[in-house]
């Protein structure tokens, strides 16, 4: 029913693992225009553990800047109507954000006795 409206379909991946080659980090990206509104759709993998936030944010702005849909002279962000950027990112929330989120959130503090914080 919408597939004569679906055109300009494009793919594209990039690679941000071991020197920027390796495919076990990076994203995929698929775009196009549903009655001429432009959408993009990237999935990305993203380094691990709580250390790499630098990496991550690195990794994503890598993703950004080398991932090839159409026009390259204008970036991605500013190409589509909507960018949909989601997947494995690897942010994490740690254990002593979600001890003060849960303990000042309580109506009772005390309760914090009764769970377990991993």
């Amino acid at each position: 029913m919408h597939l004569p409206y679906i055109t300009d379909v494009r793919t594209d991946t990039v690679a941000t693992g071991i020197a920027n080659t390796m495919g076990n980090k990076g994203g995929c990206a698929i775009s196009f225009h549903v009655h001429n509104t432009p959408l993009c759709f990237i999935n990305a993998h993203l380094a691990a553990h709580q250390d790499h936030v630098l990496q991550r944010n690195n990794d994503f702005k890598e993703i950004m800047k080398r991932m090839r849909l159409g026009d390259n002279q204008i970036d991605l962000m500013n190409r589509f109507n909507h960018v949909f950027f989601y997947g494995d990112l690897n942010y994490r929330i740690t254990c002593l954000f979600k001890k003060w989120w849960i303990t000042s959130h309580m109506e009772n503090p005390c309760q914090n006795y009764f769970l377990r914080i991993n």
